[in-house]
């Protein structure tokens, strides 16, 4: 691989993964949830997501704003 190959390859990364943002089974497993248990969060309105097109994400400030709820 040259470094022309490299370079581009380090561009495409996260294009179809923007960066930070979680996916719900990753959500799930930092809850040790279900993804289901994830899904009717967000249908419910207590995780708020991005949507991308048809993919759903959730940000990690979200995670973190969830678990201090449940905490207080």
């Amino acid at each position: 691989m040259t470094d022309d190959d490299e370079n581009k390859a380090v561009k495409t990364v996260g294009l179809d993964r923007p960066r930070g943002l979680l996916t719900i089974s990753e959500t799930a497993e930092t809850f040790h949830v279900s993804d289901r248990t994830v899904q009717r969060w967000i249908k419910k309105g207590e995780l708020r997501v991005i949507s991308l097109g048809r993919l759903v994400r959730v940000e990690p400030g979200e995670v973190e704003r969830r678990i201090r709820d449940n905490k207080s």
